[in-house]
């Protein structure tokens, strides 16, 4: 932990995990949801709406187009560059992303967390994972 970087990616890490168990609570309907949480297609049958908990079909089509792009552009410069660090940027992004975004929906139930206190989290996350793509590109994390 000698470098910011490093201690980027670590907490990056250590927020996906906390997202990722927040988001498994929520998926084994341990506690339900009794408010008007905004939620919704959780128990539908589109993948994408499960995953992020876009209510708006529209959303969930940018959220795809932007994934795969993204993916497809990884794939290319891995495959320009003969590194695999690209993919793994990439695979971080959209799993870090996709897990923000779900535990966010989960976080505004009952808007217990007023509004400027997410966004200094929000902001604060895009520069750890800032930091954390820099120090996994850079080779320093």
């Amino acid at each position: 932990m000698n470098t910011f970087f490093r201690i980027a990616i670590f907490l990056c890490l250590a927020l996906l995990v906390f997202t990722l168990a927040i988001n498994f609570v929520n998926w084994t309907e341990a506690f339900p949801i009794d408010v008007d949480s905004g939620i919704s297609g959780v128990h539908g049958n589109d993948t994408l709406s499960k995953l992020t908990s876009l209510s708006d079909p529209n959303m969930n089509f940018l959220w795809a187009i932007c994934t795969t792009v993204t993916g497809a552009a990884a794939i290319g410069i891995s495959v320009l560059t003969r590194s695999i660090v690209p993919v793994g940027v990439y695979v971080f992004g959209a799993v870090f992303w996709t897990s923000w975004i779900r535990m966010w929906s989960i976080t505004q139930i009952g808007s217990l967390l007023p509004v400027e206190l997410t966004s200094i989290f929000f902001i604060a996350a895009i520069f750890l994972f800032i930091a954390a793509v820099v120090g996994m590109l850079t080779g320093s994390g």
